[in-house]
């Protein structure tokens, strides 16, 4: 099993979990339900046993870090639980990666590519129903309180010190949106698009020229191409598998899209991928939902796999392996660190049709580039 790409997660023991039972470690404490304080302990601080065996064998720096955060929780009334994730074993600059346009380059692009993404879902439609193939319906609709499409994602993923969360993103809503239209489970490569896509490297990128090289270029498989947490030199062989059919944004502005938005297009396309700005907090995030509020610039890229409106969070999905958060899943609040920021859908193609000639076409009369620049 690759130790990059498939993570591991940590077992602890029973003795770390008495070591550290008399320790609350919830960053609201302060604002626990009558209910939760009167809950057994071990009930309470569900991660406490993985988070807390790394914490007591911590540097003073990682401990120091730790009490400082859970300090800055208690007054901020943040309401998610702290500890020292594997996450913090690393920089946020080698955790992150994503690298967007500025807000005018954006939102010119996003009028384009929804433009296109009309002509190009609706060439789908077609060419599905000429080849007699259904797309699955998707299994939650926009009025309901909560949904998840967790269930069908793949085993959680982790980058290493590699910046490529943007390559994650976008194979993550691929994969996902993949099973959910199909019923057939796949695991694409990502070292196959740090290498070969022209979308980025381990210094950044992000998904809008990962989705444009799908429509004309095909993935490989995990298998095919594992992940090595590099840059990676570009092979013609083997062949890839994966492709797309379309693809756009959420809106057409260069801000977060509105809850209903949001629900709108998991609804219509499955998982998004989406920007969100990470910080120290939320690198020690373990559980609860994440509520800070800091508006830096955006500098990363997770997979909006669900919502629940009785939390007021999106169920999100992170590739920083199972260390992290809850299994590699974080619920964070609407609007929370700019989560949702340029959200953008994916629409694959079967595995075992030929692409769309009609599709081709229309990438050629709107001189979209299917190798994308700085590939």
């Amino acid at each position: 099993m690759n130790s990059f790409k498939k993570a591991v997660p940590i077992i602890a023991g029973a003795v770390a979990f008495a070591a550290i039972a008399a320790t609350p470690f919830f960053a609201g404490a302060a604002q626990e339900s009558p209910a939760l304080k009167k809950a057994p302990l071990a009930a309470q601080l569900k991660e406490s046993p993985i988070y807390n065996e790394r914490l007591l064998k911590a540097s003073p720096q990682i401990r120091t870090q730790i009490t400082q955060l859970r300090q800055t929780a208690v007054q901020q009334n943040w309401t998610f639980n702290i500890g020292y994730t594997t996450a913090l074993d690393r920089s946020i600059e080698q955790l992150t990666g994503l690298k967007l346009p500025q807000p005018a380059e954006l939102e010119a692009k996003m009028v384009s590519q929804n433009k296109f993404a009309v002509e190009a879902l609706e060439l789908d439609r077609q060419y599905m129903i000429a080849k007699k193939f259904t797309l699955l319906a998707l299994p939650c609709n926009a009025g309901a309180a909560s949904c998840s499409y967790e269930s069908k994602m793949t085993a959680i993923r982790n980058q290493g010190g590699c910046g490529s969360c943007w390559a994650f993103t976008a194979m993550g809503a691929y994969e996902g949106t993949y099973r959910l239209r199909f019923n057939a489970a796949i695991d694409t490569s990502e070292q196959h698009i740090v290498s070969c896509a022209g979308a980025g490297s381990c210094a950044g990128g992000w998904w809008d020229p990962v989705f444009t090289w799908m429509l004309g270029s095909k993935v490989r498989t995990e298998a095919q191409t594992p992940y090595t947490a590099s840059n990676g030199v570009c092979t013609p062989a083997p062949a890839g598998t994966y492709k797309a059919a379309a693809w756009g944004f959420v809106t057409v502005k260069a801000e977060v899209p509105t809850v209903a938005q949001l629900k709108s297009a998991l609804v219509t396309h499955g998982p998004l991928a989406v920007a969100v700005r990470v910080t120290p907090a939320f690198q020690a995030y373990t559980s609860g939902v994440f509520n800070q509020n800091d508006t830096g610039w955006i500098n990363h890229g997770v997979v909006i796999v669900g919502w629940d409106d009785a939390k007021g969070a999106w169920r999100i999905r992170n590739s920083w392996g199972t260390g992290w958060g809850e299994n590699g899943y974080m619920w964070i609040k609407y609007g929370a660190n700019s989560i949702g920021y340029a959200a953008a859908w994916v629409r694959p193609a079967r595995q075992d049709l030929v692409l769309n000639p009609d599709l081709l076409r229309l990438i050629d009369r709107n001189r979209l580039i299917l190798r994308p620049i700085g590939g």
